[in-house]
């Protein structure tokens, strides 16, 4: 058992109880409390991680969306918006309509040249007097066997009385058939029984035949 060295009484403890000495050499330094260490609850750091996740996670859905939203309001670009228009050429206008192609128009009252006549024993003969003529055509004296109605008015010339024909042309249309064996693409020029000019068939015509023009009686010029 230590002894105090002042007093020679028997002690345990540092100063003695008994007068009030210490020992330096056996006082040893000053005990100080260490410093309190914070420590964290059960579980508490698991915590704090998933919390610091879900704030990340948060800022990364916010920032999305204020993306978005902006991208939205953006204008496309000139070159997003620029489409290419295929334009077809314009056509020129005319003033000139197209040439008529239709084969029941009147033939042309002057024609450029003189009028062509086929010739035969058996045709209509030419009349020189111009009363009741067309045009510059010099009309021919051509007799019905049998009466006929207008291609384009529907007049009806009378048979065997003369009618002073003006032209004949093909028009590629069929006569009327009046007797078994005739036919023919040729119409005559012709003032009906009204006094309305038409086409009339030349299987109509006495001194007709088939397939041909009637002699004596000139050619329409269209």
């Amino acid at each position: 058992m230590p002894f105090c060295g002042n007093c020679g009484q028997r002690v345990d403890t540092q100063p003695c109880p008994h007068c009030g000495w210490s020992d330096p050499a056996q006082a040893g330094p000053a005990a100080y409390p260490s410093a309190a260490q914070p420590t964290l609850p059960a579980g508490g750091a698991s915590r704090w991680l998933w919390g610091l996740v879900a704030l990340a996670t948060l800022a990364l859905l916010a920032g999305l969306g204020w993306w978005l939203l902006t991208r939205g309001d953006e204008k496309p670009s000139q070159a997003q918006v620029t489409q290419t228009v295929t334009v077809p050429p314009a056509t020129a206008a005319s003033d000139t309509p197209p040439p008529s192609t239709d084969p029941l128009r009147p033939p042309l009252a002057t024609p450029s040249a003189r009028p062509q006549t086929p010739s035969g024993a058996d045709g209509c003969p030419p009349v020189t007097t111009t009363d009741g003529a067309y045009g510059l055509y010099l009309p021919a004296d051509c007799r019905f066997w049998h009466e006929s109605t207008g291609l384009v008015h529907g007049g009806t010339l009378s048979k065997d009385s003369p009618h002073l024909v003006a032209c004949q042309a093909d028009l590629g249309r069929a006569n009327p058939v009046f007797t078994a064996g005739q036919t023919n693409t040729w119409w005559v020029w012709v003032a009906s029984d009204d006094g309305m000019w038409d086409w009339h068939p030349l299987t109509a015509v006495s001194q007709g035949e088939s397939d041909s023009p009637v002699p004596g009686v000139s050619l329409c010029e269209p």
